[in-house]
């Protein structure tokens, strides 16, 4: 196991970790809370990687978000809504190491 985990940090790729912010136009808490996250993630050692996805354009995202924007997910999990919460995000500044498609565990 070890060799493996040695054979991994050679061979894997150190990638930044995925916010996605579920939003949608004319959203006056989706636009500060985005402002805020840019803010954050200026000065976090290793950024974040950024996807906003518009919930007027899928309809299985605004089913579920409708109510509840900004919404924020950490590599497809759900970390807080309505704002920003930096306090949130602070122990995730950190990289994930990807073999073969699949994170194994964090830098």
């Amino acid at each position: 196991m070890t060799f493996l985990c040695t054979r991994v940090m050679l061979s894997g790729a150190s990638v930044n970790r995925l916010v996605t912010i579920y939003t949608k136009t004319q959203c006056g808490l989706c636009d500060k809370a985005k402002e805020d996250f840019l803010e954050f993630n200026e000065s976090c050692k290793k950024p974040f990687a950024l996807e906003e996805r518009d919930i007027t354009k899928n309809q299985e995202w605004y089913n579920d978000y409708q109510f509840d924007v900004p919404v924020f997910h950490v590599d497809g999990n759900f970390i807080c809504h309505h704002k920003f919460d930096q306090s949130k995000f602070e122990h995730l500044d950190y990289r994930c190491v990807v073999y073969n498609s699949i994170c194994l565990y964090y830098l």
